[in-house]
């Protein structure tokens, strides 16, 4: 069984022409993709979709089997993760260490079974690099260290797959260097994940597939 499904998925905004027209594809949980496209031609609103924060308007979309559409937020959310194009829309919490501890228990413990919650966010804190910033305030953060926390809290929720939107804007060849690390590194523990990019070199780098957003209702595999 196929970890995500898009079968004959249409999707249209009100008053608006079909962002997609029976759209279908396939992954599995540990693939690496890439999305691209030109500017608006769909390519955040298909994660939304995947992510049920939008709903088709025709066929389906399958998380292990089940219909996105019927699944809660916070269900999809411990399965699978979103890191924002702007990683500090995410950041509420005082600390560096409390954003990766907050709802901790609301999801599953993945690859750290047995691990009690303070040693699964010390350990994804670690991974990431970011021990030494524990304790501070995570908007002082730089933007590559907030796009790695958004991650560990991601991980740390026991999530196999994730989203990244747009990772590379915005950040210098030495954070883009650190980002290239921290994703080889997702990729040795086996998780899977989709990046929504223009920037073909990144993507090449890493992901395996290609997913190309016409934007004209359709989407091809290249």
């Amino acid at each position: 069984m196929s970890f995500y499904q898009v079968s004959l998925m249409s999707f249209s905004y009100p008053k608006s022409n079909n962002i997609f027209n029976e759209v279908s594809f396939k992954l599995d949980k540990n693939e690496r993709i890439g999305f691209f496209g030109p500017n608006g031609s769909g390519k955040t609103t298909m994660a939304k979709l995947m992510m049920g924060i939008l709903k088709p308007t025709g066929g389906e979309i399958l998380l292990e089997g089940k219909p996105v559409s019927k699944m809660g937020l916070a269900r999809i959310g411990q399965r699978v993760g979103y890191v924002f194009q702007n990683p500090s829309k995410q950041l509420f919490a005082p600390t560096v260490w409390e954003q990766v501890a907050f709802g901790l228990s609301m999801g599953k413990e993945g690859a750290l079974e047995g691990c009690k919650p303070d040693e699964r966010v010390n350990y994804w804190l670690d991974f990431f690099e970011l021990s030494d910033a524990s304790w501070q305030f995570p908007h002082y953060l730089s933007r590559g260290q907030k796009q790695r926390l958004v991650l560990a809290q991601v991980l740390a929720r026991g999530a196999d797959f994730f989203f990244m939107d747009e990772p590379t804007v915005g950040i210098d060849r030495l954070r883009l260097k650190k980002l290239d690390q921290c994703l080889e590194a997702v990729k040795d523990s086996g998780r899977g994940y989709i990046i929504i990019s223009h920037d073909m070199d990144f993507l090449r780098r890493h992901t395996e597939r290609l997913i190309f957003f016409a934007g004209d209702g359709t989407v091809r595999e290249l």
